[in-house]
């Protein structure tokens, strides 16, 4: 059985991952990682998306964060993805309903990793039938929606 824990409330770095061994994958939402600039983590003087990797290797599980991403002054909602140390990737939401201050981004993925296949869909994505399907039939072995909104931490599985 493959357990999940989930916490759409706190920051991934104030939460102590170890505690929960048996859950495979943590889950968080949008302020899970503060935002991330593009420009500062190229240009080295911010290093979130590394922390978020290595945080994954140390706590052997597979990390998922919504954040917002900043591209050069154009916002997205997006997810950050890592497993055993290695930024897999980060997916942006591509529907925006009643959301005018983030921009859409591109297709979204299926990503491999040690526990299977995971889709990634961001924001109001979930409303999205058609990328539900395409992710189901590029053999996604689960599906992780990241939504908006305010919900206490829970335990799956």
């Amino acid at each position: 059985m493959l357990k999940v824990y989930c916490n759409k409330k706190d920051k991934v770095s104030s939460v102590n991952i170890n505690e929960y061994q048996t859950e495979k994958i943590a889950v968080f939402g949008f302020n899970g990682i503060d935002k991330i600039s593009y420009k500062n983590e190229l240009n080295c003087s911010e290093n979130k998306l590394g922390e978020f990797a290595r945080l994954s290797k140390e706590s052997g599980k597979v990390l998922i964060s919504g954040t917002i991403t900043d591209n050069y002054g154009i916002l997205r909602r997006s997810a950050v993805i890592a497993d055993s140390g290695k930024l897999l990737g980060i997916s942006d939401m591509r529907l925006a309903v009643n959301d005018n201050c983030y921009t859409g981004g591109g297709a979204q993925r299926v990503y491999q990793t040690k526990v299977g296949r995971i889709g990634l869909l961001v924001g109001d994505d979930i409303l999205d039938i058609d990328a539900i399907k395409a992710m189901s039939l590029c053999d996604a072995d689960f599906i992780i929606a990241i939504i908006n909104g305010e919900e206490k931490p829970h335990k799956f599985g």
